[in-house]
């Protein structure tokens, strides 16, 4: 598990410092690029994160609650490093649309009798301006979303570890049956309860989007 943990951190480290590059870089193939490397390196810290916690769950008793407690951690710092690189992805995209806005404004020509055509551009742009608003509004809205299900998901994951750990120290200091019970019903209950929240976001982003569709 040593090795994978190491091997995991380092991983991160690069992750991070690619994360700063990103957020740096203004040109389209650079970020191009470095969105294909993040999203590789990602996928592959999250597959190790899933090793390290089947890893850390066959230790030794006296030595599981410190491993796990090492996964939970790269397990945070994973998820952190996924919402900042959807921030700056999006960032990135509403730079590049104000670019090119900007642009198509400066190249337009207009001829001195045609007032009324000037009019109707300006409302265009300011309709198109509304547009982009509530574009990244929704934009917000969805990232928001996925990291609200992104903490869920971890949450789930810590209790379900949470739910192991009580069942080992209770196996380990001879706790009674009775006891054992009410822990695993009052943690069911709160695995119902995460599962309820998780439903309910789902069904409020679904209902935001229709609404906005009209």
């Amino acid at each position: 598990m040593d090795v994978l943990y190491l091997e995991t951190t380092n991983l991160m480290q690069q992750i991070h410092q690619g994360l700063a590059h990103l957020e740096s870089s203004r040109d389209s193939k650079t970020v191009s690029e470095l969105e294909i490397f993040l999203r590789q390196q990602l996928e592959l810290a999250d597959g190790n994160c899933k090793r390290l916690g089947l890893i850390a769950s066959k230790q030794p008793v006296n030595r599981r609650r410190h491993a796990q407690q090492l996964v939970d951690q790269l397990y945070y710092d994973l998820n952190q490093a996924n919402g900042a690189f959807e921030k700056i992805i999006l960032r990135f995209q509403e730079f590049k649309r104000c670019e090119l806005e900007r642009e198509e404004l400066l190249s337009r020509r207009y001829k001195a009798n045609e007032t009324t055509s000037i009019y109707m551009d300006d409302a265009a742009l300011v309709h198109n301006e509304k547009l982009h608003s509530t574009n990244r509004y929704v934009d917000e809205m969805i990232l928001s979303g996925q990291s609200i299900l992104e903490n869920l998901r971890f949450q789930a994951f810590s209790m379900k570890n949470i739910r192991k750990r009580l069942i080992d120290y209770g196996n380990t200091l001879g706790l009674s049956n009775t006891i054992m019970g009410l822990i695993e019903r009052r943690t069911d209950t709160d695995m119902k309860i995460l599962f309820v929240g998780m439903f309910l976001t789902l069904i409020f982003m679904y209902l935001f989007y229709r609404l906005w569709l009209g």
